[in-house]
């Protein structure tokens, strides 16, 4: 039940860096035969990134960053990017990821290539390796996770990572081969097909899937903001066949998982690591989705998080009093 990335941002989050990019290459490990970045490349990259972090990107996470920034650099992969995109998309669906087929250049070699040390065997051609990635993106469309970034009236507007028609346009040839054509000439029939009903579309994932993506967009995207959790919890309109779905789901994992799934989903998805019981919390979020007053919101919050809210609050506050000094 615990999804990896999310277990992997949740480490970092808590400062454990390296514990955190150790998770990821453990689970691509047992996908690829291979870590991703070399033992003796990880500390460098982390401490690399230490220096850029003021740089970091600031629509996504300081985890999400840093994972572009690791996975930026072809010289720290061990295995080609596309396979990493392909198994990391299948657990992470994110914006995160999406971004990075525009800004990434697949033309550089990898670790191994540039060392003389391949001997894995994994295809390297470019052209290949899109046809991964597309896939895997084309199946995402299908079940209404991945959208062109014109939401649905009947879906939140954060619901959907985005891969927009135009974004495809600007990729580049030269460093991504035929992707753009690929996802050209595959993608947009899917959006405009599933536009016509997405939520009969997200209903293909299954409750785990499902939960999972509700819990990492609504509380871990969104940390200790409790206004913007709250939100995003109204969005979802209990009432609406999203809301009725989204009730489902939960409700499907809190009858049918015991108290250790749950904790574990919940600890890591939704980054609540301070819980007496996971299934106590899902109960709390069900009430909340089905009435999001802020009583019911506040219950979805321990001490610890509380504080949390409170010491952010604080320094924002204080950061607005020195600028308006």
């Amino acid at each position: 039940m615990k999804n990896i990335f999310c277990e992997a941002k949740v480490l970092w989050e808590n400062k454990a860096h390296k514990e955190s990019l150790e998770v990821l290459n453990k689970y691509l490990g047992t996908k690829l035969g291979n870590i991703t970045i070399g033992e003796e490349k990880i500390d460098e990259t982390i401490s690399v990134y230490d220096l850029e972090r003021v740089a970091s990107n600031k629509y996504f996470t300081d985890f999400e960053a840093f994972l572009g920034h690791a996975l930026g650099n072809n010289e720290n992969l061990l295995v080609p990017y596309s396979h990493i995109f392909y198994y990391l998309w299948k657990i992470a669906p994110f914006n995160c990821l999406a971004v990075s087929l525009i800004v990434k250049d697949f033309s550089q070699q990898d670790y191994l290539v540039l060392y003389g040390l391949d001997e894995m065997g994994l295809k390297r051609s470019i052209s290949e390796n899109n046809d991964m990635i597309v896939e895997v993106l084309v199946d995402s469309a299908k079940k209404g996770i991945l959208g062109p970034g014109m939401h649905h009236r009947d879906l939140p507007n954060y619901f959907q990572s985005d891969l927009l028609v135009e974004s495809m346009e600007e990729i580049d040839d030269k460093c991504r081969g035929d992707l753009k054509g690929k996802l050209l000439t595959r993608l947009p029939p899917v959006y405009e097909e599933v536009s016509k009903d997405p939520v009969t579309a997200i209903s293909q994932n299954s409750p785990e899937e499902l939960t999972s993506r509700i819990l990492y967009i609504i509380f871990s995207e969104c940390c200790h903001d409790a206004e913007l959790i709250g939100k995003r919890l109204e969005a979802i309109e209990s009432r609406s066949r999203f809301g009725e779905l989204i009730i489902e789901s939960i409700s499907y994992i809190y009858e049918n998982y015991g108290e250790e799934d749950i904790y574990g989903m919940v600890s890591t998805n939704a980054a609540r690591i301070n819980l007496k019981s996971g299934k106590e919390w899902l109960s709390f979020l069900l009430e909340a989705i089905k009435k999001p007053s802020e009583e019911n919101v506040i219950k979805l919050f321990s001490r610890e998080d509380l504080k949390k809210i409170e010491i952010c609050h604080r320094k924002i506050f204080e950061s607005w009093e020195r600028s308006n000094t």
